[in-house]
This record gives C-alpha cells, structure tokens and sequence, in this order.
C-alpha cells in the first residue's frame, strides 16, 4: 500500500497531519478575532441609536404644535438640524452596510475553506487508520511470528518499537479526530455568523429605504403645516394693516373735501364783502 506514513519514524509520525491542523487552529483563530472586532463595533448599537433618534425627531412635531410649548427654535430650525443628523446617520449607515456585506461573502469564503481544510484532514485521518489497520492486521502478527523464532534480540525489540509506533500513529488519529471536531463545529458557527451580518444588512437597508423616507416624508407634511398656518397668519395680519390703511386713507379724504369745502366757502364770502363795499362807493 503505497502511504505517506513510515512507521518506522517516530517523528514522521509526529508531524503527520500537522499542515492540516495548522490550517484549522489558524482559520479559528482568525474567526475569533472577527468576532472580536465585531464586539467592539456592535452594529446593533448603531441601528438602535439610529432608530431611537428618528422617533425622538418624529415627536418634535407633537410637542410644538402643543398649547402648553415653549419658546425657543422654531419648528424649521429644529428640523433643519435633526436632518443634518439625519444625513450623517445616513451615511454611517450606507458604511456599515458594506461593510456588513463584505463581512457576510468573507465568511462564506472562510466557510469553504474550512470544508476544504476538514475533507483533507479527514483524507489524513482515513489514510492513517488503514495504515494502522493493516499493519495490525497483517504485518504486526507477522512480526511476532518471527521474532521468537529467529531467537535475536533485534527482532523482538523491532516487535516492541513498531508496537510503540502504533500506539503512536492511534494517538496521533485521536488528536487529528480532534481538530476534524473544530472544524465541525466551525462550519455553522460561520454559517450562524454570515447570517447575522445579513440581518443585520437588511435592516440598515429597512431604515435607509423605509424609515428614513417616511420621516422626511413627515418632515416635509408637517412643515407644510407650519407654513401653512404661518401664511394664514400673515395674511390676516395682512388684510386687517390694509383694512386700517383703506380706513386712514378714507380719513384723509373726508379731511381733504371738508377743507376743500371751507376754502371755497370763504372765498365766496370774501367775494360778497367786496361786492357790497363797491355797491356803496
């Protein structure tokens, strides 16, 4: 059987496997210090703080359409800030989310390389337990036969250290089995993982596409409002300054005609002075 195993090696033995088990704790440890760094950039943290401060923004209307408000910024103003807000929650948002889908494809990378590590760990493992079954089965007992008739004691300690190889070589499967058991474990933590991120990218996408929209949507209707009110203020504020500028201008005409009444009236008594001093002289 043609093997990479020689059993008469000790330290072939040893190293059996390892590049196979290197790839495996490496991959791990690279998966654990993704979730490290995610710990510390919780993207929940930013999608709940997003969220939280679109419903406080939505009660902004509420409280100053109230009776009871206070003064301060206007409604306009207020809005005008909460959407400066708005577009830097927006863009942290649009970042997060390609990141999160640039994590989601890198952990289904990580995923088939860690099937592709666990198959050839595995080939490893198969190809050792048919060396070690048939060496067991067949050229140990043979081995054993003839150790004790060839009556030297070279051949019964070749006997003892192939023995010792073996248990060795079944020690070494045992800790190989291991690593196949990290792997086994990793393939749904991986799958787990790249689950979340795109939860995670559909909900950034849900407030980016829905949330958002509906808030400046709000934002627009209820300015709106608030124009509209304002102008109907204004006009009527309007009409009563023409109603009282039609009346002062009425004013001034009566004014003007009784004056102009007087003038003519002293004329033609001035006339008549004159006319009776002529008829005397």
């Amino acid at each position: 059987m043609s093997t990479t195993i020689d059993l008469s090696d000790s330290a072939a033995i040893l190293v059996y496997g390892m590049e196979e088990q290197k790839r495996i704790s490496a991959l791990s440890e690279r998966i654990l210090s993704y979730l490290k760094v995610q710990e510390k950039n919780d993207i929940s943290i930013h999608l709940h703080t997003a969220v939280e401060y679109l419903q406080d923004m939505s009660g902004i209307r509420a409280s100053h359409s109230s009776a009871t408000r206070t003064p301060g910024k206007s409604l306009r103003e207020k809005y005008r800030e909460a959407e400066k807000n708005v577009e830097h929650i927006t863009l942290l948002l649009q970042q997060r989310q390609i990141q999160l889908m640039k994590d989601g494809a890198m952990y289904e990378q990580l995923y088939h390389m860690n099937d592709a590590y666990y198959h050839d760990l595995m080939g490893k493992i198969d190809e050792a337990k048919k060396v070690l079954m048939q060496f067991e089965q067949t050229t140990l007992p043979v081995l054993e036969k003839h150790a004790p008739n060839a009556g030297r004691v070279q051949d019964a300690q070749i006997v003892a250290d192939r023995k010792g190889q073996l248990e060795q070589l079944s020690k070494r499967i045992s800790r190989l089995e291991l690593s196949g058991s990290i792997a086994l474990q990793s393939a749904p933590l991986l799958k787990q993982l790249q689950a979340n991120q795109i939860a995670m990218a559909e909900k950034i996408q849900s407030i980016l596409f829905y949330h958002i929209p509906l808030w400046k949507d709000q934002l627009f209707i209820a300015l709106r409002k608030e124009h509209s009110k304002l102008w109907s203020k204004e006009n009527a504020t309007d009409t009563a300054s023409l109603a009282n500028t039609n009346q002062l201008l009425l004013e001034s005409l009566d004014a003007v005609a009784t004056a102009q009444e007087q003038e003519l009236l002293f004329k033609y008594n001035v006339q008549q002075e004159l006319t009776k001093q002529l008829q005397i002289i």
